[in-house]
């Protein structure tokens, strides 16, 4: 098991039970290299940068100084520095460093690299605090990073102690205790993510409503377009090592909310042209379109954020569906960036393109001006005529308006869609449902609806059909009763969420 944290039980309790003292330098230091999840998927190794060791105890010849790195594989030790010096002067000693093992520690799961004090110079009164000793670095195993986030070196010092990694009994004399016994090594971060503004500002994503009143559901009551932005933001600041991009996609999605983009060229059958209601931004292009999803790509090497905006227009015959959306982007990289600083070896072979999956966001809704209730499913036999009667299953639909308007003049219509089993949409206006409107009190649907089906061939056969019942009407005045019989006796309710949508105050 790969870990994160370096400093074992027993190393924890001997740091905390020894006498560490207040000095100015800290005691071992590095540069973090910080590379991005995606760089990783394509470099084999790359290397740290120096670590250094800052001695903070008075060291004698024999005393040993250890590094220690997590894992037995993560790490390769051996560009480390056989030797490493500091001459005397300005009251410090001269030190000198010699490497002597190295090897893996089972019980701990760490690398340790042991080096031994084997010369001191200066004079009597100089001293080893303060002395900075440079090992050099070591070389990153990147596929053993794999679920990390980050790594680290951590030093410790013994006095003449030759018998490292401690065995049971062994009562280790330690030196050089302090507080900054470790220090990151490798941090890995995301190298992209949303836009900050995208994830505040709701206007960024799908905001119309759509109107029933004035001309059903083929039109937003303002604005004749829905400009939705996206807005996704690559790193590359702060970053040593780091992937380059060359697509950023979108996939917008929502059920059925797709389905008013029609074919504009129906003779062609070798192209699905839309121009005309969805379109994006310079430089990218729309890819993909079905009635519940639609596909923006841009093809871009642009390290900073990069802004696409998608713009749909009603054509002005389709109905428009309401409902929410989710939007989800992706970003496709093809190898590491010539910009990276740090050394590195490429993976053998060819590699993929490694793909950065963001989290799929709640992106907006297209509300509607009215009462839309959601009927899940409502039960239908075959039958051979119009007139037929009853059937072996009955249905029971009923509007009520509580409204205390005056409709001597105009009373609000009924609209009605139903999705088959088949998940085909059928519309019923008013005048399908025989100038069907909801006007104060209770009007009955069922009768009128199951005509409209029947003329339309939705009855030839027994199915469920899911409804929905729109009427532009304050939706706190619209309640929707549904339910059926079966032989005239057997009564099953069916629950809708009626009065779930928009309440417009000038309703």
């Amino acid at each position: 098991m790969k870990k994160l944290t370096l400093l074992s039980a027993a190393m924890a309790a001997l740091f905390v039970n020894g006498t560490a003292t207040a000095l100015p330098a800290t005691r071992i230091s590095t540069d973090d290299v910080r590379v991005s999840y995606a760089f990783l998927s394509f470099v084999e190794t790359f290397d740290t940068r120096d670590i250094t060791v800052t001695l903070r105890d008075e060291y004698a010849v024999g005393d040993f100084v250890i590094l220690l790195f997590p894992g037995e594989t993560i790490v390769d030790t051996s560009p480390l520095a056989p030797s490493a010096l500091s001459t005397a002067g300005g009251g410090l000693k001269g030190v000198t460093l010699d490497y002597v093992t190295a090897g893996y520690d089972a019980e701990n799961e760490q690398t340790w690299v042991k080096y031994r004090v084997t010369e001191l110079t200066g004079s009597g009164s100089d001293t080893t605090v303060g002395v900075s000793l440079n090992l050099g670095n070591v070389t990153i195993n990147a596929p053993e990073l794999e679920g990390l986030d980050s790594l680290s070196v951590e030093t410790i010092s013994r006095t003449g102690y030759d018998n490292y990694p401690d065995t049971e009994g062994d009562t280790p004399d330690p030196l050089d205790v302090a507080d900054e016994n470790s220090v990151s090594l490798v941090s890995i971060a995301i190298q992209y993510q949303y836009y900050s503004p995208m994830l505040n500002d709701s206007t960024w994503g799908f905001d119309r409503t759509v109107d029933v009143i004035n001309d059903y559901r083929i039109a937003f009551t303002s604005g004749s377009n829905d400009v939705v932005i996206w807005d996704i933001d690559g790193k590359s600041g702060g970053f040593d090592g780091w992937a380059a991009p060359y697509e950023r996609r979108v996939t917008y999605s929502g059920a059925n909310m797709f389905s008013w983009i029609v074919d504009e060229s129906p003779n062609d059958p070798n192209s699905f042209d839309f121009s005309s209601q969805a379109s994006a931004t310079a430089g990218c292009e729309i890819e993909f379109v079905s009635v519940s999803e639609l596909v923006s790509v841009c093809e871009t090497t642009a390290l900073s954020h990069y802004r696409s905006d998608l713009t749909l227009t009603p054509n002005g015959t389709a109905i428009i569906p309401s409902g929410t959306f989710k939007a989800q982007g992706r970003i496709l990289t093809n190898g590491v960036s010539s910009s990276t600083s740090i050394p590195y070896t490429l993976r053998s072979g060819d590699q993929p393109d490694y793909i950065v999956e963001l989290a799929e966001l709640d992106y907006g809704e297209w509300d509607i001006n009215g009462s839309e209730t959601h009927i899940p499913y409502m039960p239908y036999s075959a039958q051979a005529s119009v007139d037929a009667g009853s059937t072996g299953i009955d249905q029971i639909l009923y509007v009520t308006n509580k409204s205390q308007k005056d409709y001597s003049d105009f009373e609000p219509p009924i609209y009605i869609d139903v999705i088959t089993e088949s998940g085909e949409r059928e519309h019923f206006s008013s005048d399908d449902l025989g100038g069907l409107t909801a006007g104060k009190g209770i009007t009955k649907l069922a009768g009128a609806l199951r005509e409209a089906m029947f003329a339309r061939g939705l009855l030839d056969a027994s199915q469920k059909v899911s409804i929905t019942v729109t009427v532009p009407e304050n939706p706190a005045s619209i309640e929707v009763y549904s339910a059926y019989n079966v032989g005239g006796s057997d009564r099953g309710w069916v629950q809708n969420d009626s009065q779930r949508v928009y309440n417009d105050t000038n309703l």
